[in-house]
């Protein structure tokens, strides 16, 4: 898993284009006003929506890495470095549908005739224009969710294309969403999202579904123990970075270092030889 490596999964940041029209609404200048409900009706029983702090990768563990230092540190350094550009990659991705969320989170849905709900948000500049529909409907234990997006101003235009679509259940702690190509006339799916959040536990897996289908990035978390998994499905092979906050080691292994075998470190995360069992 080498910084230069395809990352296939992160492919989908392309159908995050319409991310920059998102996050300038997102921030608050010139947008329309929420509006009451359409039909009438009460809004108490909407469906829940993901929390977005939720969607994000922990690497605090590697803030303030100092990739200069001393050289008996170099797995760590290493794997630090990996993680940043891993931490980019997946900010890029997760900000905007997080952020479409949060607006909706700040607007009034509007009740329709099959049982679903409609958040609308509507961003306007000039002669530029940006609208967000976002979907929600309960069907038994789960929540169906929808996200639209409509930027006429863009080349080429978006016109009502699915950005996301999927499922969550247990109140948003769990779900799957499928990410689509709105630069395509064929706006089909390119990627997948799956999340799954416990009382001290949290998953998180980007799956590739069209340039390189099968590649797979996850992010486990369970207490103080972290890890990043890559597969390569083309190759079969598996990277991942391990890391445990309560006593400071770790390890890693990759195609590119140490010869592919894993590497690993202390609690000062000074270089030692991996144990057996690790």
């Amino acid at each position: 898993m080498t910084t230069n490596r395809k990352h296939a999964v992160f492919t989908t940041v392309r159908t995050a284009m319409a991310a920059t029209l998102l996050l300038i609404a997102a921030t608050g200048c010139n947008t329309t006003a929420p509006t009451e409900p359409s039909g009438g009706g009460t809004t108490t029983d909407t469906p829940v929506l993901p929390a977005p702090e939720k969607l994000h990768f922990d690497f605090r563990f590697f803030d303030g890495a100092d990739k200069s230092a001393e050289r008996s540190k170099k797995n760590f350094f290493n794997a630090a470095i990996r993680v940043a550009v891993i931490e980019t990659a997946a900010k890029l991705i997760l900000t905007p549908p997080v952020a479409a969320f949060a607006v909706a989170l700040h607007t009034i849905p509007s009740p329709q005739d099959d049982g679903s709900y409609i958040w609308i948000y509507t961003w306007v500049d000039g002669d530029e224009e940006a609208q967000i529909r976002l979907r929600g409907k309960e069907r038994g234990s789960k929540t169906e969710w929808e996200m639209r997006v409509t930027a006429l101003s863009e080349n080429p235009p978006i016109d009502n294309l699915v950005w996301f679509e999927g499922e969550t259940w247990n109140d948003g702690e769990n779900g799957t969403w499928y990410f689509h190509d709105v630069e395509s006339e064929e706006n089909g799916r390119v990627a997948r999202l799956d999340w799954s959040n416990g009382s001290d536990t949290e998953e998180l897996t980007f799956t590739d579904l069209d340039e390189n289908p099968g590649d797979m990035l996850g992010y486990r978390r369970d207490g103080d123990v972290g890890s990043i998994e890559y597969t390569d499905a083309s190759e079969g092979g598996v990277s991942f970075i391990r890391f445990d906050e309560s006593d400071g080691t770790g390890s890693l292994k990759v195609p590119d270092y140490n010869d592919g075998e894993e590497a690993c470190w202390d609690e000062n995360q000074n270089d030692v030889e991996c144990s057996p069992a690790s």
